[in-house]
């Protein structure tokens, strides 16, 4: 998928968000909130199959550089030329402990990230909205000097989390919060075993959703 179809898709969705927020009927509402979960899942389908793609083609590449180093190695082994062999051998583990180290930091982020959402008292409408919006947020983290992952921003982790999830541009990713009997709103947070929930995604709740893409990730960070 090209980055001018992804582009296309994503301005499909802005239209659609605008046209909800505009809906004059509850019929209409429905009817949009479909189409931009729709396009939302078609976005995610598309992306994780052009990464999956990358991720295949970048393992393959680091791959046979492994394999030409060996060979390299073993070639300056066979010349007797053990020094030079011994500082590739290093340079290669050195190379290693960096990529571990990367992907050590990686998941600590993102970890970091999931509990911060699971946080969250709203519910995500489905899979592809939930890892739309760890996206977005995954990509706006950086350390702050004692180390701690914070938004660019400045702000806290969680408090970014509240904001996006609070932000009227960001509300047709969450289920509505339904209100009880009395008229005021309901007390439940998500993950509770016993809440039941119509739809296509079986009423995960965040945490449910979170777990299956930090089991994705992990997989990824396995292959590597």
């Amino acid at each position: 998928m090209t980055e001018e179809e992804i582009k296309a898709l994503q301005e499909e969705v802005e239209r659609l968000k605008k046209e909800l927020a505009e809906a004059k009927s509850e019929s209409d509402e429905d009817k949009i909130n479909k189409a931009v979960d729709d396009r939302l899942k078609e976005i995610k389908s598309k992306l994780d199959k052009a990464y999956g793609e990358r991720d295949k083609a970048l393992d393959k590449v680091k791959e046979l550089e492994n394999e030409n180093r060996e060979r390299e190695i073993e070639a300056l082994k066979a010349k007797g030329q053990f020094e030079e062999a011994h500082k590739k051998e290093l340079e290669q583990r050195d190379e290693r402990i960096k990529s571990l180290e990367g992907e050590r930091t990686q998941l600590t982020r993102d970890l970091q990230l999931n509990k911060a959402l699971e946080g969250l008292d709203q519910n995500f409408k489905s899979g592809a909205a939930m890892k739309m919006a760890f996206s977005a947020l995954q990509s706006e983290l950086v350390k702050d000097e004692d180390g701690n992952w914070v938004h660019k921003s400045g702000k806290s982790l969680k408090e970014a989390v509240k904001d996006y999830a609070g932000s009227d541009e960001n509300a047709f990713l969450f289920e509505k919060k339904k209100s009880s009997g009395s008229g005021s709103p309901s007390n439940k947070k998500p993950g509770n075993k016993n809440d039941k929930k119509d739809g296509k995604f079986g009423g995960k709740s965040t945490k449910e959703l979170l777990d299956a893409v930090k089991e994705g990730s992990l997989r990824r960070n396995k292959k590597r």
